[in-house]
């Protein structure tokens, strides 16, 4: 499990752990089951961040600063694939032309919107975390990718 996660934090962030792990692409896969773990680990350090900032700033300047930490933290990663898995599943053709959308590096409008939407919502006034609001968003957001990755990972 230990594994499992340094692999997912070296390889979904831009963490650095100078830890080598044996046999990563089985560790990858068998710890599949660990993503959720993941996500909430995730989302908790994303929560940490936000925490000074909603004093700090007004919540709109708070959740700017916030979304630049977290691209910051993952390299934009799962937004990228947000945006791929958008593209090929509104793109309304048959699957393998959806694979092939999904590889494409370049990003579709369907992209973009799931992108817009998926950043453009700030947390509300009553979502704070000290009610662990935010580190719930950020890790369900996490966790939602990480579900459609470990079903299409383990083929169920």
């Amino acid at each position: 499990m230990i594994d499992s996660i340094i692999l997912y934090f070296q390889f979904f962030t831009r963490i650095p752990i100078p830890v080598a792990v044996e046999e990563p692409k089985e560790k990858m896969r068998s710890g599949v089951r660990f993503f959720s773990l993941f996500g909430l680990m995730l989302g908790f350090i994303e929560a940490v961040a936000y925490w000074p900032l909603q004093y700090l700033f007004s919540p709109s300047i708070a959740w700017i600063f916030f979304l630049f930490f977290d691209v910051m933290l993952t390299g934009g990663f799962h937004l990228d694939a947000l945006s791929d898995m958008a593209d090929g599943l509104f793109s309304s053709r048959d699957k393998d032309r959806m694979l092939e959308i999904m590889k494409d590096s370049r990003v579709g409008s369907n992209g973009v919107l799931a992108v817009v939407f998926c950043c453009a919502a700030p947390p509300t006034e009553h979502c704070t975390p000290s009610c662990g609001c935010l580190t719930a968003e950020s890790g369900r957001k996490k966790w939602d990718q990480s579900f459609v990755l470990s079903n299409a990972v383990c083929g169920k």
